[in-house]
């Protein structure tokens, strides 16, 4: 044991992170901004929207099911397919605003048949 006492030093790891978060962000965005819309940069926008709205929408749903079923907690592959609709939606929905069809009026039919796919898909499955 030393006898010098350790002193503690005054830190936040944290700001490091959000630091080259906002930096990785920013110049990002200044990518995505100045890129030609072709027809790779689109594909990869929707790569990351899917990537993006799937990890999401994980917790939540996963929340969902603890809020309203604590005694039987989901399996990883109906959150997977949970989360992997919800993914769909959000990509259905970029897809139809790119072409300007995007309606709310469709938004919400598309959003209730895909509510009873999974409804079915539960009751089928007696999750």
């Amino acid at each position: 044991m030393s006898s010098r006492a350790r002193t503690p030093r005054p830190t936040i790891p944290w700001l490091a992170s959000v630091l080259l978060m906002g930096i990785g962000l920013a110049l990002g965005g200044y990518v995505v901004w100045r890129l030609y819309p072709t027809l790779p940069a689109r594909w990869l926008l929707f790569w990351a929207l899917a990537l993006f709205s799937m990890g999401a929408a994980l917790p939540w749903l996963a929340l969902f099911h603890h809020r309203w079923r604590p005694e039987r907690p989901p399996s990883a592959r109906t959150l997977f397919r949970e989360s992997f609709l919800v993914a769909f939606f959000v990509l259905l929905w970029a897809w139809l605003q790119m072409g300007r069809l995007a309606s709310p009026g469709l938004m919400v039919i598309l959003a209730a048949l895909l509510l009873l796919i999974e409804l079915l898909l539960l009751a089928r499955y007696g999750a």
